[in-house]
């Protein structure tokens, strides 16, 4: 049961970003999703949100003029375009940072009534702005068109761009779904619910499954973030300065190991999706992560650089003591060979 379990979570982890959109969207539109996210007492609140630390979604997706719209088979764009007019000018009279406090992020426990006395909107309006977040940000959930796709013809997803702001590297999501986090779920509250027959005896047949599904999304969001905020904390001379020479090397294995995650499921987060680094290049998320050959020779060419007369051994230690890596010696020479690095007693006399 238990290699089941991890089968179901790793299928989950690598399901193609179109069929996660789809679960995305049957999950908040479950009723009992609805009941336990936005109850009428924000006391029975059992389901809220949580943003990702240092993370923020990007200004443009909350651009209330060119609001980003695909065509989809399974919803009218015309209809979503004339609502969308409607709703954002409801959201022009609460203001853009109310709006996203009391709508996007929803991570303060307060009913509908006292979010439309603090916006100042109609108790309607406010349902009807709730009703549109989450229906068109996760319909539109991977609209970001990404410049690599046009060039290679290839669906690659645009997921964040590095800023900095205060000081500090941020993620800053095109999905308002990926800025608002992941689900937080009061287990606490819900089995009061359940004692109290504030939860049906169907619902309770079903709270498993939906439990199961907000669990294995929060994996999947978690797993992009946490890489994204590794990025962020390990690579920062290169944000900073642009220059390929100073992305530290790193394997997409040593990520895996730094971030408690299996390789492979690592090598499938990564795949087709890019970001947008400070200084406006899009660029493939799994190329900012080297082959260990590369890996290895990036170590080496500075210490060749420094003292042509190093031995293979000495090189070998010197990489352990530099960059914490446990190299062999005749891995070493293989790769001196390779770059057509001649060896220390050839070097000494050049």
């Amino acid at each position: 049961m238990r290699l089941q379990g991890t089968l179901k979570a790793v299928d989950f982890m690598t399901m193609p970003e179109e069929k996660f959109r789809q679960v995305l969207r049957e999950t908040e539109n479950d009723p009992l999703f609805r009941k336990l996210a936005y109850p009428d007492n924000p006391q029975n609140r059992v389901i809220g949100f949580r943003r990702f630390p240092n993370s923020s979604v990007r200004a443009e997706c909350c651009d209330l003029e060119n609001l980003p719209l695909t065509e989809r088979p399974e919803f009218n764009v015309e209809a979503i375009v004339e609502n969308s007019q409607e709703i954002t000018e409801v959201i022009r009279r609460m203001g853009l940072e109310d709006f996203k406090k009391y709508f996007l992020y929803c991570e303060e426990a307060i009913d509908l009534h006292e979010t439309a006395k603090k916006c100042g909107v109609s108790l309607d309006c406010a349902r009807r702005v709730t009703a549109w977040v989450n229906d068109f940000f996760i319909r539109n959930h991977f609209t970001s068109c990404s410049t690599l796709s046009m060039e290679h013809s290839v669906p690659y997803l645009k997921v964040a761009a590095f800023e900095k702001s205060d000081g500090e590297w941020r993620v800053n999501y095109f999905s308002p779904v990926m800025a608002r986090g992941r689900y937080v779920i009061r287990y606490a509250r819900l089995e009061e619910l359940m004692k109290s027959g504030g939860i049906s005896t169907t619902e309770k047949d079903h709270i498993k499954i939906l439990l199961s599904k907000l669990e294995q999304i929060n994996a999947r969001k978690a797993g992009i973030d946490c890489i994204l905020q590794w990025f962020t904390e390990t690579q920062t001379n290169f944000l900073e300065s642009g220059r390929n020479e100073d992305l530290l090397p790193a394997t997409q294995r040593q990520l895996a190991k730094e971030i408690g995650k299996n390789p492979s499921t690592v090598c499938r987060t990564l795949a087709w999706k890019t970001v947008v680094l400070p200084w406006g290049e899009e660029r493939l998320l799994k190329d900012l992560f080297l082959h260990h050959k590369d890996v290895y020779k990036k170590m080496l060419i500075p210490l060749w650089e420094e003292n042509r007369s190093y031995s293979d051994v000495l090189l070998q230690k010197l990489i352990k003591q530099h960059y914490g890596v446990s190299i062999s010696r005749r891995t070493v020479t293989a790769y001196r060979l390779e770059m057509q690095v001649g060896s220390s007693r050839k070097r000494g006399k050049e």
